[in-house]
């Protein structure tokens, strides 16, 4: 029997018969997959026993440390203060959060943002949009580096650092659903940065997401509901920030801006409607809240402050004192 076929035995054997996998079990079973040693049909059939039984915490732990084992790392140790994944591409608002991440690197603040794209269509992805606003896409980490070091924001394509998991991730279009590879992506963490962050597209993912990281041993972390599954506070809606604050969980509430909704679907994306917001060409209050309150929960993360609103305080007078001449005031080609 191939020596996969176990774990999927174990999950597939029926409602008396199947059990969950434990943490050294799904470590194991993911290494196993990462290195590309399984069946097609077997990846398939066990990313899809985990969607219908649904991860424990245990399964997802064992999951992102075998990405971690499976991903290339700097010979040198990066400093990083913000782990940024950036994965589910924007369908119905502009991608605010990237503002958000750039006035925070003006503001001193070293941000890994780590991505794909393609999986899913009619979606603004994070590396279009990046370049489009004059980044590069980091392809070493010798370049990492250099970014980091140069404008405190660096970018860097998942196929660059663990492959097997990109090819995992864009199975989507072929099973119908997302798998757990969407999920523990987010928490990989490959700089050690000293602020976890990821995104869920289901509320009930949010507590799985917090025990995991303190299961991990991460000392600080934040996940919540972004819109669109990425890391942007939505100011039209009161927000559940599930937190690792100095190794103890805790929740935060970031309170709507908006009394009504206001994110109503954008005609079209496009990366100009950033331009234009951050060089104050055409004014977006619900993106320019969008911006506000994505930096403020990343400072909150960041402990440089010690409530809510302090935290607000503080990033609105890092937005309003952003260095405009950063960016290109038109698209670049691409």
């Amino acid at each position: 029997m191939h020596d996969f076929a176990n774990f999927i035995r174990l999950l597939g054997r029926g409602k008396k018969g199947s059990r969950d996998l434990s943490q050294d079990e799904a470590r194991t079973a993911m290494s196993i997959l990462l290195r590309g040693e399984c069946e097609p049909i077997q990846v398939g059939a066990f990313l899809m026993l985990l969607r219908v039984k649904e991860e424990t915490v245990a399964e997802v732990s064992g999951f992102v440390q075998a990405a971690r084992d499976a991903s290339q790392r700097p010979g040198t140790p990066l400093a990083v203060d913000i782990d940024w994944p950036s994965y589910a591409g924007k369908r119905r608002q502009n991608p605010w959060f990237l503002l958000a991440a750039i006035a925070l690197a003006q503001a001193g603040y070293r941000i890994f943002i780590h991505t794909s794209e393609g999986h899913t269509p009619d979606r603004l992805y994070t590396p279009h949009a990046l370049r489009q606003m004059g980044f590069v896409l980091c392809d070493h980490w010798d370049q990492v580096k250099r970014e980091l070091d140069r404008r405190h924001i660096a970018c860097m394509p998942l196929q660059q650092f663990c492959p097997g998991l990109e090819t995992a991730i864009h199975l989507k279009p072929l099973l119908g659903l997302r798998s757990v590879a969407n999920s523990l992506v987010r928490l990989i963490n490959p700089l050690d940065a000293t602020l976890v962050a990821s995104s869920i597209f289901h509320p009930a993912y949010g507590p799985l997401h917090q025990q995991v990281m303190q299961t991990l041993g991460i000392a600080n972390g934040l996940t919540f509901k972004g819109d669109g599954g990425e890391i942007e506070i939505r100011p039209d809606a009161n927000t559940t920030v599930y937190r690792i604050n100095k190794n103890v969980t805790t929740d935060t509430i970031m309170p709507r801006v908006f009394a009504d909704k206001q994110a109503d679907a954008e005609e079209a994306l496009d990366t100009q409607a950033l331009l234009d917001l951050w060089h104050n060409k055409k004014g977006n209050a619900y993106g320019e809240a969008a911006c506000i309150q994505t930096m403020a929960i990343m400072l909150l993360g960041l402990q440089q402050a010690d409530t809510v609103e302090e935290a607000e305080t503080q990033a609105r007078a890092l937005w309003h004192h952003r260095q405009h001449d950063a960016l290109p005031t038109q698209t670049v080609s691409i």
